[in-house]
């Protein structure tokens, strides 16, 4: 009756989600074995895929922000240039206007197009319909 139990150290392995004995030696083996080097191996290779898919869109987004402002400072150019060298007051305004609808057609075409392809780049379908099956919760029991 004098002795007690006492629970071994376990060891968590976050690489491989396992859990090894407490034991150096065990550690140790586990870490040199096939199975932890592989799932180390496929854990670092993850993280650069991740890492340069990352980094690809952060430049992509750069890029379309550049054109954007590109194309504004144009048109901004463009509007000053025609308000100068017009002298009816009228006519300048409607050119304005004009202008100005174009380039929010082509602002609002521009980041239609940026979400389309951020969509297409996470792997979803932009052309599906709000309630596709696979978003939709069924409760088997309600008969519907």
């Amino acid at each position: 009756m004098t002795e007690w139990w006492v629970s071994q150290k376990k060891h968590w392995c976050d690489i491989c989600k396992v859990w090894t004995g407490g034991h150096i030696q065990q550690i140790l083996k586990h870490k040199n074995g096939r199975m932890h080097i592989d799932h180390e191996a496929k854990m670092l290779s993850d993280a650069r895929e991740r890492e340069t898919t990352r980094q690809k869109e952060e430049q992509s987004l750069k890029d379309e922000l550049a054109a954007i402002e590109r194309a504004a400072a144009a048109a901004m150019a463009k509007d000053e240039a025609a308000a100068r060298s017009s002298s009816a007051a009228a006519s300048v305004g409607v050119i304005s206007a004009e202008s100005t609808a174009q380039q929010k057609a082509q602002l609002e075409q521009t980041v239609a197009t940026a979400k389309r392809r951020r969509l297409e780049g996470a792997g979803i379908n932009p052309d599906a319909p709000p309630g596709s099956p696979w978003t939709r919760h069924i409760d088997p029991g309600s008969g519907v």
